[in-house]
């Protein structure tokens, strides 16, 4: 088969499964297509020993091998993603809580990098892995942040209170943006011989990064919000503009080797706060980038869970996917806890945050993107084995559960 007709029959599989999955079952179906998925692999592994690898795995295997995960995550979904996210958000809340939101993404990010980076290098020391520690600080950066794929879509649907909603999606958001452009200093640091390993020269490539990409954000939203304002009743022209903006700011900042993830947030937010204040002008623009999150989403968990036949199940991995789940956990509650200590001084908290922060940090595809993109290095395997275990967990067990939480 052609890649396009292997690309229309993940779409068409995909949506089917979505549509049937919101129709018979009470959870999401993003994560009932993950779900599905793992199981089909799961059973593809067991019954290998009595069968042999059959066709079917085998054509799987190939076609997830063949296909550019990455590439299709970060160059193509992950910007519309993200300012479908944006767009999503309620602009008048996000502004009211923006120095809680910004103190989680930046502090938890840098934290949790740092706790899950040393308490992994000393796992597979434990175990008689040879890895780098600047390797495991990589690990740390790209599993930390949140995943606003998994968390917008969880907390749409959980009629959760404004204040809460805002927290927790904006935490998501911007804690992404923050991880992309820590994980791109570490990669600058580990994979460029000729990178300036200075507390200078770190702290001006992660300025670069970070300020370049909100700068161009804030500047494309104001673009946007005039090129929209000139054309206010013409809803189809509002979709075209929308399109050229989050594809062309995302392209270019990237290219400018500034955080296009950033920028197409700030752009995103800017455009939420344009259209809430005539919202029925604007009813269109944001069913269409609602209709596409929710059509790319089911895409990515579904190849999510396929890219799972190319780990193989051992002993090892078992351990270290166990035991990298903990301290995935285990740093969410502590980089929580703290500045929500610190803040909790200065305003308070509405009942719950702090429990559905820590149990809403869903991880999901990007951190597979992110992995996937290393070199080859010895145990890029490992890192991926220990990402998927909390991707999965995060999105299945987390997921699945958390309206248990809200009831509670």
């Amino acid at each position: 088969m052609s890649p396009l007709e292997i690309t229309m029959i993940v779409i068409s599989s995909a949506t089917l499964l979505g549509y049937t999955i919101a129709r018979s079952l009470a959870i999401q179906p993003t994560i009932g297509i993950l779900s599905l998925s793992l199981i089909l692999v799961t059973l593809a592994h067991l019954l290998e020993p009595l069968t042999g690898r059959l066709d079917l795995i085998e054509s799987g295997i190939n076609f997830i091998q063949n296909t550019d995960f990455r590439s299709i995550l970060l160059d193509t979904m992950l910007p519309i993603l993200l300012f479908a996210g944006a767009m999503s958000m309620n602009a008048r809340y996000f502004k009211k809580h923006k120095f809680t939101i910004l103190t989680l993404a930046i502090f938890s990010t840098f934290a949790s990098t740092a706790i899950i980076g040393f308490s992994f290098y000393y796992l597979c020391s434990f175990l008689s892995i040879d890895i780098e520690l600047i390797h495991c600080l990589l690990f740390g950066a790209l599993i930390s942040p949140t995943d606003p794929v998994a968390v917008v879509a969880l907390v749409k649907k959980s009629n959760l209170a404004p204040d809460i909603e805002a927290k927790i999606a904006g935490e998501s958001l911007f804690n992404d943006g923050v991880g992309i452009v820590l994980f791109l200093t570490l990669y600058h640091l580990a994979f460029d011989p000729a990178a300036s390993i200075t507390p200078q020269g770190v702290i001006s490539y992660f300025l670069q990064e970070a300020v370049g990409g909100c700068l161009i954000g804030v500047i494309s939203g104001l673009f946007c919000r005039k090129l929209i304002a000139h054309d206010a009743k013409h809803s189809h022209n509002h979709i075209i503009i929308s399109i050229f903006i989050v594809t062309g700011i995302y392209t270019l900042t990237n290219n400018l080797h500034m955080s296009g993830a950033l920028a197409v947030v700030v752009a995103g937010l800017f455009m939420a706060d344009f259209t809430s204040n005539s919202p029925k002008d604007y009813q269109p623009l944001k069913y269409f980038w609602e209709s596409l999150e929710d059509i790319l989403n089911m895409v990515l968990y579904l190849l999510l869970g396929l890219e799972a036949l190319l780990l193989p199940p051992s002993t090892t991995t078992f351990i270290i996917a166990a035991s990298t789940i903990f301290l995935a956990l285990l740093s969410r509650i502590i980089t929580i806890n703290i500045p929500m200590l610190l803040l909790s001084r200065y305003q308070s908290f509405e009942p719950k945050t702090k429990r559905l922060l820590i149990w809403g940090g869903l991880r999901g595809g990007l951190a597979v993107a992110l992995t996937l993109s290393l070199p080859d290095i010895p145990q890029r395997e490992i890192i991926l084995i220990a990402t998927y275990a909390v991707v999965c967990f995060t999105t299945i067990v987390q997921g699945g559960t958390i309206s248990r939480l809200l009831k509670s």
